[in-house]
């Protein structure tokens, strides 16, 4: 398996984790020198552990305030790399996006939560695309 589709994977478990709020599908895949970065909060996570107690407890606070996310593939233009679009919209006003590193035996060591519209994204599929505008909206 490619670098790309180790990480296209693992984004689609995120898109999984964060609409069923339960972080279980993406754990085994995080490496214990993991790092989680967001470009809206100043500390940056450093490994597996804080960042699955991180994110369990911020799922769980999601679900209790009725959040529901909408999540599409992308693709960096140019190199083809996975990024996984979401919103709702991020305190920018434009969509965030999801980025991840992998190491050399698969395991994601990184993540970044980032503002999509500093990417120059595409779709490969037009109508999951187009689903995604409908209920961004």
């Amino acid at each position: 398996m490619t670098d790309y589709e180790i990480q296209e994977n693992f984004l689609r478990k995120v898109a999984q984790m964060y609409t069923t709020f339960n972080a279980e599908p993406i754990a085994d895949d995080l490496a214990a020198r993991f790092h989680y970065s967001s470009m809206w909060v100043c500390d940056e996570i450093k490994n597996r552990t804080a960042y699955l107690y991180y994110i369990t407890r911020k799922l769980e606070a999601m679900k209790k305030s009725g959040v529901k996310f909408n999540f599409v593939m992308m693709y960096k233009q140019g190199d083809g790399k996975p990024v996984l679009m979401f919103s709702p919209k991020t305190p920018d006003g434009g969509f965030g996006a999801f980025l991840v590193e992998n190491n050399k035996t698969g395991k994601i060591a990184r993540m970044d939560l980032m503002a999509a519209g500093i990417y120059n994204l595409a779709y490969k599929d037009k109508d999951a695309f187009e689903e995604f505008e409908k209920k961004a909206l």
